[in-house]
């Protein structure tokens, strides 16, 4: 049997749809796969921020549209990046072990940060501004468009003091490798302070990777056997909290939740500042985000 995978056209997403491939034939070695490149509205245009466009969709929909319309069997996401609800017809067929969900802010080499440095720091996330804030009260925020590399490019010629970018990505371009807590390291030309949870709350999904499919085909069947059941509880339960509170990219709402056996820890911010935490039984998760979400 062959599946056909789509995906977006930058390097990023490639290397995310290379590893669903790896995962796939180390799973089915009877499997053929193809990968084919699409070029979503998210990635056309850049030059308003996401909010302006029509949401996280602009970077799915159109992977949604060729699922829909059988050119493509398969479609694999960055799990943020995905609306809250999902076209009719279609499921989310397999998540892999989540990546790094922490986020990064990048500075030039050498460069330290200090609460009174009145930075200018490119991210067009309200979450990612609101907690930034928390760190350096004077910063002042400029939108910042296109793929991993062309941001950083942007920072390396002095368009900006700093630029946000999520951990997993960078790890899976190879720019950075090293898993640390909250201090700063260093590469040829740049500086990465890698922020936790508890202190800056992630996206939503953030450093999941997502394979979306037509309900009860073949290939979702196929894609189930790669999954991960912890990953996909989180996913499952960062989706509910968007859902519950309507966060989307308009708003600063952020979730992790970290899974371990049967239990499950949640950590969420409605509002970008306040930072509310929770534990107990996977079962008893969207009673958890209930209780945290009443609090907001």
């Amino acid at each position: 049997m062959k599946i056909r995978i789509g995906t977006r056209k930058s390097r990023l997403a490639l290397a995310q749809t290379e590893m669903v491939v790896r995962a796939l034939k180390s799973s089915r070695p009877d499997i053929e796969t193809e990968i084919v490149e699409i070029s979503s509205k998210g990635d056309r245009i850049t030059d308003r921020p996401i909010s302006q466009i029509s949401g996280k969709g602009v970077f799915s929909s159109e992977l949604e549209e060729h699922i829909l319309s059988g050119d493509i069997d398969a479609a694999v996401h960055s799990a943020k990046d995905l609306d809250i609800d999902l076209p009719d017809g279609l499921e989310i067929s397999a998540v892999l072990k989540r990546g790094d969900h922490r986020d990064v802010l990048v500075l030039p080499k050498g460069a330290e940060l200090a609460p009174t440095d009145k930075l200018l720091i490119g991210t067009g996330s309200i979450r990612r501004r609101e907690n930034i804030k928390r760190f350096c009260p004077n910063a002042v925020f400029k939108d910042i468009r296109g793929n991993v590399e062309t941001r950083l490019n942007k920072l390396i010629s002095g368009e900006y003091d700093g630029i946000v970018l999520a951990a997993a990505g960078l790890e899976r371009l190879g720019i950075l490798s090293e898993k640390i807590g909250n201090s700063i390291i260093e590469n040829s030309d740049l500086s990465f302070m890698i922020f936790e949870a508890e202190e800056f709350v992630p996206a939503a999904c953030q450093g999941i990777i997502a394979a979306e499919t037509k309900k009860d085909s073949a290939a979702s069947e196929i894609l189930r056997e790669i999954s991960d059941r912890h990953t996909y509880i989180s996913f499952e339960t960062e989706r509910e909290f968007l859902r519950i509170c309507g966060g989307d990219c308009h708003t600063p709402a952020g979730i992790f939740t970290r899974v371990s056996g049967e239990n499950i820890k949640i950590i969420c911010s409605a509002d970008g500042r306040a930072i509310l935490t929770a534990e107990g039984n996977v079962s008893d998760k969207y009673e958890l985000l209930k209780g945290l979400t009443a609090k907001k």
